[in-house]
């Protein structure tokens, strides 16, 4: 297997675990917060919540860790694509610049959404959740407020990663399929 082929492996499965991660993650969430709010629990040691807030607290201590590893998983796989992009998109067409164009621009947008992920919600989340247990009600409605604040700018970064990601691994699986037909048997 020469150079070549291990790179567009590489770039193939790191563009797929990329969508992976971030699906798996947002998923996660979508499963989690449901399911707490239909369980309704009480939380003794959040005194400060509002009361329709326990849920949510629940189900955040569930989503929170899963969507940080997803979204520094991400990030490292989108360094990866990266790296391994232009050994494995040869100069051929439309179809190798669209896929370099989606995989800068989804590396963009990853980067942005871990450091609004890392950078900025954990912390508001974690004195939100602080300033809950310690029963300052004033203060945690207000980080509260904050940390939902950047949750849609978060939700539309990770959507458009995933897509971008995905126009792009459909380009590489094309372009890794057009190559085996343009040239059987080159690169085995």
């Amino acid at each position: 297997m020469g150079r070549l082929t291990i790179a567009e492996g590489v770039h193939i499965a790191s563009l797929g675990l990329w969508i992976g991660t971030l699906v798996m993650a947002g998923l996660t969430a979508a499963i989690a917060f449901p399911t707490m709010k239909r369980l309704d629990p009480s939380l003794p040691g959040f005194p400060a919540a509002a009361a329709g807030d326990h849920w949510s607290i629940a189900a955040g201590h569930i989503a929170n860790p899963v969507l940080t590893v997803g979204v520094c998983t991400q990030a490292v796989l989108a360094v990866l694509a990266i790296v391994t992009l232009f050994r494995a998109a040869g100069a051929r067409g439309w179809q190798t610049y669209a896929r370099r164009a989606c995989v800068v621009l989804a590396s963009v947008l990853a980067m942005l959404l871990f450091a609004l992920v890392v950078g900025k919600m954990r912390p508001a989340i974690a004195e939100y959740w602080h300033a809950a247990q310690a029963g300052d009600a004033a203060a945690a409605r207000e980080r509260k407020a904050h940390f939902d604040a950047m949750h849609p700018s978060s939700s539309r970064l990770m959507g458009a990663t995933v897509a971008l990601a995905s126009v792009a691994l459909v380009l590489a699986i094309v372009d890794r399929r057009s190559k085996e037909v343009d040239f059987p048997g080159k690169g085995t």
